[in-house]
Formats: C-alpha cells, structure tokens, sequence
C-alpha cells in the first residue's frame, strides 16, 4: 500500500511541476529519456560476468605460472671451465 500512494504523491507532484514550470518539466522528461531508471540490463550484467570470469582465468594462469617457476629445482652449477681447474692441497710426505 505504501508503494501506490508514493507513486500517486509523485504523480500528483509531477502534475503541479509540470504545469507550474513547463519548460522545467520538458527538461526534465530529456533527461529522463536520457538516462532512463530501472535494472541494469542483460548486456550490462553480461558484462559484468565476463571481467570477472576473465580476471579469475588471468589470475589462475598466474598463479599457475608462479607455482612452476618457484617449484623447479635450480640446474646444477656448471662445471668450471676446462683450463682453470682447482688446484689439489696434497700432504708433502714427511
């Protein structure tokens, strides 16, 4: 009940602007058509769904690719090269 009697104040109110301010309400009805009210439309909530499904596979991605990078095992130092080699401490016999 109080959802009609607030649209008949509004339209009651509406009326009175309208003839009290005609250009006033001219402006207004433009705006109106303009940006219109009511739900968003299915193209917009399409959206609205497809960034986020989007974001959720770009984010997996990472995160996979972070896993792998992370979890390999560093390669083995490789060999010194083959003219400069360690020298070898040997006891002098005594």
């Amino acid at each position: 009940m109080g959802h009609e009697s607030e649209e008949r104040v509004f339209a009651q109110i509406e009326r009175r602007l309208t003839s009290d301010d005609p250009e006033l309400a001219a402006r207004m009805s433009d705006l109106n058509e303009q940006f219109p009210e009511g739900h968003p439309t299915e193209r917009s909530r399409w959206n609205w769904r497809k960034r986020t499904v989007l974001t959720v596979i770009i984010l997996a991605v990472v995160g996979l690719l972070l896993t792998v990078a992370l979890s390999t095992s560093p390669a083995e130092a490789p060999p010194p090269p083959s003219g400069l080699t360690h020298p070898v401490l040997t006891r002098a016999p005594t």
